[in-house]
Formats: C-alpha cells, structure tokens, sequence
C-alpha cells in the first residue's frame, strides 16, 4: 500500500529508512532499528547527508521541526520535511530524498 512520507511515524516510517539504507526487509526490521526515535541510529544518517534541522514556528502545532537537506549534500538535494519531533522531520526528509514523495510499504505498517 502507498503511504505518504509527509504523514509517516513510527514503524513505517522506520521501514522506510531501513529500505533506504539498504537493510534486508523481508523478515521485518530488527528489535531496535527505531531510526525515527533514536538519536544513535539517526545521527549518522543526519550527518552523512548533511539534515539540517530547526523549530518551526510555535503556531505549527504537531510539525513544530522541519529538515532540509544540503543542497550540496550527495543525496539529499534541496528536500525539506516537517514533523513532530527533530528526528521525524529528518527521517521524512531522507526518505523523501531517496524514495520521493509516496513509498510503498507492506500492508501491516500502512
């Protein structure tokens, strides 16, 4: 099923990110590949592909981050995504920059 990167959290959007990185998918993801919530499993993804990441203005409420990729980043291009938390925003980003704008994810995670 398609889902949105804009409106991805949690467990999709985590599949999302390991589907970027290249991680096997077919027996599900690994107890502790929570990319969107860990900073120890984002922050090199964040930093290889130059995010970065800012509050919004407080009137956003529930997108109160944004992430944007470098434009000189190897990747990322000039993408920009919103999200509850900083690690949301930058996970949305990445995976916007990698898999465009609809990913399809398995059923169960949709």
């Amino acid at each position: 099923m398609k889902a949105k990167v804009s409106e991805a959290s949690g467990p999709a959007l985590d599949w999302m990110v390991a589907k970027c990185e290249g991680l096997d998918l077919e027996f599900g993801l690994e107890e502790g590949e929570n990319f969107s919530s860990n900073w120890g499993m984002a922050g090199p993804i964040i930093e290889r592909e130059e995010i970065g990441i800012k509050r919004r203005m407080p009137c956003m409420r529930g997108e109160e981050w944004e992430a944007h990729g470098s434009i000189s980043a190897k990747g990322a291009g000039y993408r920009w995504a919103a999200g509850p938390t900083p690690l949301v925003a930058a996970m949305r980003c990445y995976v916007a920059s990698k898999l465009g704008e609809e990913v399809e994810v398995p059923d169960e995670l949709a």
